[in-house]
């Protein structure tokens, strides 16, 4: 499997994942996605996620 299928089974995930965060949030009334749910997806499609506290973008290794 090469490296850019790879990255569109990654991508597809991610898209799969924040659809169903997106729902689940909007279906328990809420109007705002906490920073943690979307650094599950940045996580799952590009190894990064967001410091919370300093918004700013963090490798994961």
């Amino acid at each position: 499997m090469g490296t850019n299928e790879l990255q569109a089974i990654k991508d597809r995930a991610g898209i799969n994942l924040l659809a169903y965060i997106v729902r689940s949030t909007l279906e328990k009334g809420y109007d705002a996605i906490p920073i943690d749910r979307l650094n599950d997806v940045l996580l799952m499609t590009e190894g990064k996620v967001i410091d919370p506290k300093t918004f700013k973008e963090l490798e994961v290794m």
